[in-house]
């Protein structure tokens, strides 16, 4: 498509340069298709980052209030969301600080314990 001078393909990233590369964002845009969760979408909101998702799949519970929803298929939906994003300020310090505050929701200790409930619940039925 041409955009190798305005694309850059970073690869894998180790935390340190992930972190970076988060904080240094202006968006994260994940207009997913099939995503079972968006890890991306938490990390990036922890980071402050304001969010451009689809509006389907798990995406905008993941997205709460720290993500523009957009429709996955249509082009135009996606670019005018990066358009007013980028052109209101006030939006993105908004999407910002609902994003830090909703990511709080989410923490591994908490998915753990969950997890493991569910797993002993069906292990109890299985005996």
């Amino acid at each position: 498509y041409g955009l190798s001078t305005q694309v850059d393909i970073a690869g894998w990233l180790d935390n340190a340069a992930l972190q970076s590369a988060y904080k240094n964002a202006f968006a994260l845009v994940m207009p997913s298709l099939y995503e079972g969760f968006g890890l991306p979408i938490v990390e990036s909101l922890q980071c402050g980052v304001p969010v451009i998702t689809s509006n389907i799949s798990s995406m905008p519970e993941v997205a709460g209030a720290g993500g523009l929803l957009v429709n996955p298929h249509d082009v135009q939906d996606i670019a005018d969301a990066m358009r007013r994003l980028s052109e209101d300020t006030n939006l993105r310090a908004s999407l910002a600080a609902a994003g830090k505050t909703h990511a709080q929701g989410f923490n591994w200790e908490r998915t753990a314990s969950r997890t493991l409930a569910v797993l002993l619940e069906a292990a109890g039925r299985i005996a």
